[in-house]
């Protein structure tokens, strides 16, 4: 999950002192990601998903976001494609200029569902002149 989101992040903002904000984003994820690896050691995979869905109910914001990826990683890690599915659309519509969402949903449909025709359909829903 962590290379998901480094991958999102754009190297040269570490440097600005303007992207003060996005490292804050970054550790912010970090403490997600080890709260998670934590639960994980504590209860079972399927409780683990069903407290990181609950705990996204009640977010909000960017907190929101980051525990929906994080969701749809543990929902493809128990191959519960459906439901990492339901929660990329969720995703999609909620946070339509992001892009990350829809290539994660053709991701998955491409490599994991093994389905190249919906695969393509989603990638042709990115929004015109994004950098994919």
């Amino acid at each position: 999950m962590f290379l998901f989101f480094a991958s999102c992040v754009n190297e040269s903002d570490w440097a600005q002192p303007q992207s003060i904000g996005g490292f804050h984003q970054f550790r912010r994820f970090l403490k997600f990601e080890r709260w998670i690896d934590q639960l994980k050691t504590e209860v079972p995979f399927s409780v683990v998903i069903r407290i990181v869905s609950e705990r996204k109910r009640t977010a909000n914001g960017e907190d929101h976001r980051m525990l929906a990826a994080q969701l749809v990683g543990l929902c493809w890690e128990a191959e519960q494609y459906s439901e990492a599915l339901r929660i990329l659309e969720e995703m999609i519509e909620r946070y339509p200029d992001e892009v990350r969402s829809a290539i994660r949903k053709a991701t998955l449909q491409l490599h994991s569902l093994d389905d190249p025709d919906r695969a393509r359909a989603s990638y042709r829903l990115l929004p015109k002149g994004s950098a994919w």
